[in-house]
């Protein structure tokens, strides 16, 4: 990573990263057969104006990141939370998130969560529709081209998280 990269980002910043990339950890190795961590990230090349981002977080396997702010995660196929809140205490207690909680027994949910997958697989579904099928077809598409990807999803690049992130002892918990 260039020097300049770290440097013109807010110590705020880098330090919320160094606090997810750490929980992201604690959780994969806690359940890794039930958490799925991932990115999405455009079907093209990184632009020449992405360029500057290749060494920090803005690109993913050679394509610009699609950031989208909202957190969604699916539980057995029975609940659903949808939210701008990250999992931290500046969301919690200092900006204004909103979010909802669906559950309902039955195959809504789970008609959800394979649309949103149809969608964000560009309308290919994972021959084997489980956590697992995900992440091999989103590492699939890590060792493809950007413009032969099947969607948007790659995996999640925690290793690449963890060297960007700097925690500071300056910075309070509830802020990051």
């Amino acid at each position: 990573m260039r020097s300049t990269d770290r440097a013109t980002i807010s110590p705020i910043v880098t330090a919320s990263i160094s606090r997810h990339a750490r929980s992201a950890g604690c959780c994969a190795k806690a359940g890794p057969q039930r958490l799925g961590l991932f990115t999405l990230a455009k079907q093209e090349a990184v632009k020449p104006n992405e360029r500057q981002f290749e060494e920090s977080r803005g690109t993913a396997f050679g394509s610009g990141v699609i950031h989208i702010h909202a957190k969604l995660l699916i539980a057995d196929d029975d609940v659903c939370l949808l939210s701008s809140a990250n999992i931290n205490g500046r969301s919690f207690e200092w900006d204004t998130e909103l979010g909802f909680i669906w559950h309902e027994r039955g195959e809504a949910i789970a008609e959800f969560r394979r649309r949103l997958w149809w969608q964000l697989f560009g309308g290919e579904l994972p021959s084997r529709m489980n956590l697992a099928g995900w992440r091999d077809a989103a590492r699939a598409n890590s060792l493809a081209d950007p413009q032969d990807r099947k969607g948007f999803v790659l995996p999640y690049q925690l290793g690449r998280a963890r060297r960007f992130a700097r925690p500071y002892w300056f910075i309070p918990d509830d802020l990051v």
